[in-house]
C-alpha cells in the first residue's frame, strides 16, 4: 500500500479557501499527481483541502471521500494566554532545537511550558488514534509499542489531502516518532506531495518507508512557491 500526503495550496485562512495562486498551485499538483495511479482520494474536511484535492479528482475521474479527523489541528491555550506571540507548531519545533536543554525526540514533549494546555495536544492525538483506527481497513494495525503489523496488507494507492500540523501528526504516527521531532523533519511546503509505502508482507511486523518527501518541484518551476 502506498499513501501520497499532499498539503493543500495557497490558502485564504480567513474564507478556508484557495487564493488564485493556491488554485494554480493545486492544478500543477494534481498534473504531477496523475502518474501517482491512485485509487482513492481522501481529504481533510477543511474548504482549503478540500479544493485542492477536488481539483485533481475531477482531472482523473474520482469522487473526494471527507476525512474530518485529518482538518488542521488546534492551537492556542486552554487558558487564553498567549506564551509566544504568533506561536504555532513549526515557531515552537524550530524554537525546540536550538535549545541546548531540550532534544525533540524526547517523549515528555506534552509536559514542555509550550505544548502544556495547550489545545494542540488533543487535536495531534485525534489524528494519531484516527488515523491508526483507519489504515486498518487495509489490513495494517499498530501495536502499543508503535510498531506496525501486517495482517493482509493492500495493494492499494490513495491520496491524502491535508495540512502541515495534521499531516506531521498522521506522519509522526507512522513513523513512531514525537509530534515535534515529525513536525520538524517532515515541514511540509504547498502542494507538495509526500509518499510512504507499507510493505506487503502478510502476518509480519513491517516498516513503513518514505519514498518521497515534500515534493514541490511542480510549483518551484511556476514560481509559486508560497505564493511569490
Amino acid at each position: 500500500m502506498k499513501i501520497v500526503f499532499v498539503r493543500h495550496g495557497h490558502p485564504d485562512y480567513r474564507k478556508d479557501c484557495l487564493t488564485d495562486e493556491g488554485i494554480v498551485q493545486a492544478h500543477a499538483s494534481a498534473e504531477k499527481m496523475i502518474g501517482e495511479n491512485v485509487s482513492r482520494v481522501y481529504s481533510s474536511t477543511r474548504g482549503r483541502a478540500m479544493q485542492t484535492a477536488k481539483i485533481f479528482a475531477d482531472k482523473v475521474g474520482l469522487e473526494v471521500i471527507p476525512l474530518d479527523f485529518m482538518r488542521e489541528i488546534s492551537w492556542g491555550y486552554a487558558d487564553g494566554s498567549d506564551k509566544l506571540s504568533g506561536g504555532h507548531p513549526w515557531i515552537i519545533t524550530d524554537l525546540l532545537c536550538k535549545s541546548p536543554d531540550y532534544d525533540v525526540i524526547r517523549d515528555d514533549w506534552k509536559s514542555h511550558e509550550y505544548f502544556k494546555n495547550n489545545l494542540c495536544v488533543e487535536s495531534i492525538e485525534n489524528v494519531r488514534i484516527s488515523f491508526a483506527e483507519w489504515i486498518k481497513q487495509f489490513g495494517y494495525r499498530f501495536e502499543e509499542n508503535g510498531r506496525m503489523y501486517c495482517e493482509e496488507g493492500s495493494d492499494d494507492i490513495v491520496a491524502i489531502y491535508s495540512h502541515g500540523g495534521s499531516g506531521a501528526a498522521a506522519l509522526s504516527k507512522i513513523f513512531n516518532m514525537t509530534f515535534p521531532h515529525a513536525c520538524n523533519m517532515f515541514a511540509m511546503n504547498l502542494t507538495s506531495i509526500s509518499v510512504v509505502e507499507f510493505p506487503k508482507n502478510e502476518n509480519s511486523f513491517i516498516m513503513p518507508k518514505l519514498l518521497r518527501l515534500n515534493d514541490d518541484s511542480h510549483i518551484r518551476n511556476k514560481e509559486l512557491f508560497f505564493g511569490k
